[in-house]
């Protein structure tokens, strides 16, 4: 993480922490683990520590989202050639399309795909609220979303070309052993609650959001 001056104060904890960041005044630039290695966990959440911009380490004790401040964008670099001004950095995800990001029709494309997957996400928000109102347990809550959010994966998917979907399956396959993504069981086992769950699982990913311009 940067911070710029002057030095923000994040010991006051992890509400200070995300208010710095809702505020600009924190952005991410990096996130490490306890070896020093750059990492995000499943859904792109800080693990382990924040780097100042002078260098100095701070903890994070709790798990935090790195949401704010843009976004966490920590696998892009701003760059002209990008349609939207970014391009993936070779660690990043995306990294198998960093060419396609330069081509307007292409993005374009992809941008029609993505913002009909944002809105089935809104359908799926307002399905959530209607499950609490009926009493629902946030296992049968947690479980219904991650199903439907697969199933809109797959239908994004399915306007797809053949290669478009290999790269993302093989990317998939890497972080979750499954080419369309973790399963309800595999998310509560890593997260430890069902509301964790459903918070994880409706989250938008802001690097593929900001490489197509939304």
């Amino acid at each position: 993480f940067v911070v710029p001056l002057p030095q923000v104060n994040i010991k006051g904890g992890v509400n200070a922490f995300k208010e710095a960041m809702a505020k600009g005044e924190l952005k991410v630039e990096a996130i490490l683990d306890k070896e020093g290695k750059a990492i995000l966990d499943e859904n792109d959440n800080a693990l382990s520590k924040a780097i100042t911009k002078d260098g100095e380490e701070v903890l994070v004790v709790e798990k935090v989202g790195v949401q704010g401040a843009g976004g966490n964008l920590v696998g892009l670099i701003k760059d002209s050639r990008g349609v939207y001004g970014y391009l993936s950095k070779e660690d990043s995800r995306y990294y198998a399309f960093v060419d396609k990001f330069m081509d307007p029709e292409w993005v374009g494309r992809q941008r029609a795909i993505r913002q009909d997957y944002l809105k089935q996400s809104e359908v799926l928000e307002q399905t959530i609220i209607t499950m609490r109102g009926e009493n629902k347990t946030p296992e049968q809550i947690g479980r219904h979303v991650v199903e439907q959010r697969n199933l809109q994966k797959v239908e994004a998917r399915s306007h797809m070309l053949p290669d478009e979907v290999k790269a993302l399956e093989v990317g998939n396959i890497k972080r979750y052993g499954n080419p369309i993504g973790p399963s309800a069981d595999d998310l509560f086992n890593s997260k430890g609650s069902w509301e964790d769950v459903i918070e994880g699982s409706m989250k938008k990913d802001p690097e593929i959001n900001t490489l197509l311009g939304l």
